[in-house]
């Protein structure tokens, strides 16, 4: 199955050229390539997407504010934060607004194959997290009911 991605890009040629990028991949989708933050969040809540690719500088919004909206409005979506500034004041910026990865531009093919395997992982880590929340959710349903039967019985 595919990625499902979210391109934003305020620049008409590099939103072009990174949806070409990724299309070009065998791993993803893109089923959407906006310029605005506003565009985004609008697309967020209309359609199902599991990785979102921000560019920070965007001319009607800050990228660091809409990968904030997405990690807490949208969890289970990876974001990746992209710029042609890679100084690491903008990639701890990025992580601390909630990016699980950050790519300096141009990017290259390889840079696409190493954001798939990170993208595996955090898939896993995602599916890890849930099945232990279910399993203790489980326990604990377990434990009550045990308490009410000693309670009642």
């Amino acid at each position: 199955m595919k990625i499902r991605t979210l391109l934003v890009d305020d620049s008409p040629e590099t939103l072009e050229t990174l949806s070409l990028m990724y299309a070009s991949h065998p791993q993803f989708e893109v089923v959407g390539a906006v310029h605005t933050v506003s565009e985004a969040v609008g697309f967020l809540k209309e359609k199902a997407v599991e990785l979102v690719s921000i560019d920070i500088q965007l001319r009607f919004g800050s990228g660091f504010q809409l990968c904030a909206h997405v990690h807490e409005y949208y969890p289970e979506v990876f974001i990746t934060m992209c710029s042609v500034e890679g100084r690491d004041l903008y990639q701890t910026l990025a992580y601390q607004n909630g990016a699980h990865h950050f790519l300096t531009k141009p990017i290259t093919r390889r840079d696409i194959d190493d954001l798939v395997m990170r993208y595996t992982d955090f898939r896993h880590r995602v599916h890890e997290s849930e099945t232990h929340r279910s399993h203790d959710e489980v326990w604990i349903g377990q434990i009550l009911a045990d308490l009410l039967h000693q309670r009642d019985g």
